[in-house]
């Protein structure tokens, strides 16, 4: 896997961060190439025929599908298992954020150089449908700030989807 492109907003993970980073990377990947397969035999298998049977047609669509699918413990199990690997990703790279944040809000200040400005409405909501839920189960989501100058979510977002993403998903590179 290339190493994540290096630059002065990303945080630097200790050995013991980086082996729990590591961790989530290799969990996702035994999951989404072991497991995760699984589901299609399970649905072959079993889900398709109990559908057919209990509606004399085959599911018409991916709504139809997932109301079969729901109810198969493996597809149950292998869904939890993507979900809870979701939350220790973001668990693993905000010990890195966190760690750092007020090096990283320094980092992040106007030094004076010629830098682009964003200025937003300042009656700008953000959208109840952002706020109600952790998207991709980012603590805070995108959006939230819970200090001054915060730059967490940027950070854990950069680094996160580096991590998710196995490194073929490196957005500066």
């Amino acid at each position: 896997m290339a190493e994540q492109f290096q630059h002065a907003m990303l945080p630097q993970p200790t050995h013991d961060e980086l082996a729990r980073q590591n961790f989530v990377q290799s969990l996702r990947m035994h999951i989404f190439r072991n497991i995760s397969p699984g589901n299609k035999l399970i649905y072959e298998k079993l889900a398709e025929p109990k559908f057919e049977q209990q509606h004399q047609r085959p599911p018409l669509n991916r709504y139809e599908i997932r109301e079969v699918m729901q109810h198969e413990p493996y597809y149950r199990w292998a869904s939890a298992l993507k979900r809870i690997n979701q939350e220790i990703l973001w668990d693993a790279v905000n010990s890195s954020v966190d760690r750092q944040l007020p090096e990283l809000i320094e980092r992040a200040k106007d030094k004076g150089g010629e830098l682009g400005t964003l200025t937003l409405d300042p009656n700008f909501q953000i959208p109840t449908h952002q706020k109600a839920v952790d998207i991709h189960c980012m603590p805070g989501g995108y959006h939230s700030e819970f200090t001054d100058d915060d730059v967490a979510a940027g950070a854990t977002y950069d680094r996160g989807a580096y991590v998710y993403g196995v490194g073929w998903f490196d957005l500066f590179t």
